[in-house]
């Protein structure tokens, strides 16, 4: 049967130390392996497989740089956590610099080691599915059928809908976004279909609706979930018969719209409760991608930091972080920042890129 637990190398010259690291590892479920030199653990990364590496960083034959440098060489997503004293502080701040992904004052608890261990490997398993959502992203991107995009609100859904646009053959088209549940029935009708001239008080002209604007394109259709009844029935028409028909007027029109619809409810749950249409669903679902929430994804909350950093440079030009010539002098928060940002725990984002 094969092995699935982590396999979890521990690095320290004295040996005692790190068998008493990784017996306490055993214990919580993990396959961990005790090496007494800095040398034996690069010759190990180099012919063996491990989940993660947890390294003293003050060793006299190869140090944990040195191991830090060889495990990123070999595996650049594989998490590294550092143990070292309370004097050499500067050394572990710097190997968090040089890729580390924590580190570890000596003398410290098994629980805590665990902790960031865990954190460390469900990081690395997010980035993988980040990565497998964009390759998805990427393959599904010119398909015709609708894609449903799922995931809490704030996730990242809009961010799916505009990639899956850009990267497929509509690029040149537009992108025409509606969250269906801002608006009202009877506007949500005209502005999805349009309306003609009389069609209902106050339409003093024709209106082109969304899915016309849209031709050519993508229409993402945010909140889906959210639809009444009654358009529901109108979409499914469109999508059966790629026509629609504006309000009031006697004939349609037909259109090329690829959609993209997305909720942070759970459809098959809304079907059971009589509030979705079934056949809308399967309609909607032919393809379907999961944006997981942001907490989920703490490696993009550096990357949210730098560009929110950034654009606040922008629009501030008098900002006591830029320089006398006026360029930014850092686009990277201060160490106290980081170590509150990443302390918290992060609901959603609306600002970035639910499971039925």
């Amino acid at each position: 049967m094969t092995d699935t637990r982590h396999r979890i190398m521990i690095v320290d010259d004295n040996l005692e130390m790190a068998q008493a690291l990784a017996d306490g590892l055993a214990e919580r479920g993990y396959d961990a392996v005790a090496v007494g030199s800095g040398r034996e653990a690069q010759q190990r990364l180099t012919t063996g497989r491990f989940d993660a590496v947890v390294t003293d960083l003050r060793m006299p034959d190869v140090d944990g740089f040195q191991i830090l440098a060889t495990s990123r060489e070999l595996d650049a997503d594989r998490p590294v956590i550092v143990m070292t004293a309370y004097s050499a502080i500067d050394s572990a701040v710097q190997s968090i610099r040089q890729g580390a992904y924590h580190y570890l004052t000596k003398p410290f608890k098994q629980d805590e080691l665990a902790i960031f261990l865990g954190r460390a490997l469900a990081d690395v398993k997010v980035r993988h599915e980040a990565a497998a959502l964009r390759d998805r992203i990427l393959r599904v991107a010119d398909a015709a059928a609708p894609v449903l995009v799922l995931g809490e609100t704030g996730a990242g859904k809009g961010l799916v809908a505009r990639a899956l646009h850009a990267d497929s053959r509509r690029a040149a088209h537009p992108f025409v976004s509606v969250n269906c549940a801002a608006l009202p029935e009877p506007l949500l009708e005209s502005e999805l279909f349009g309306h003609v001239k009389g069609a209902f008080t106050g339409a003093v002209a024709d209106r082109t609706g969304l899915f016309a604007q849209a031709h050519g394109g993508t229409l993402f259709l945010d909140e889906i979930a959210e639809m009444t009844p009654g358009l529901q029935a109108k979409l499914l028409h469109v999508l059966e018969s790629a026509r629609v028909r504006p309000v009031g007027a006697s004939k349609d029109r037909e259109v090329d719209v690829r959609i993209v619809a997305a909720t942070h409810r759970n459809l098959a749950q809304r079907v059971r409760d009589g509030t979705f249409r079934e056949d809308l669903m399967y309609r909607l679902d032919v393809v379907s991608l999961t944006v997981p929430p942001l907490r989920d994804r703490p490696e993009d909350v550096r990357a949210l930091v730098e560009h929110f950093l950034a654009d606040a440079l922008a629009r501030n030009p008098r900002s006591p972080l830029r320089t006398a010539s006026g360029t930014s002098s850092t686009r990277a928060a201060s160490p106290s920042a980081n170590s509150t940002i990443f302390s918290t725990t992060w609901a959603s984002s609306r600002t970035l890129p639910g499971q039925r």
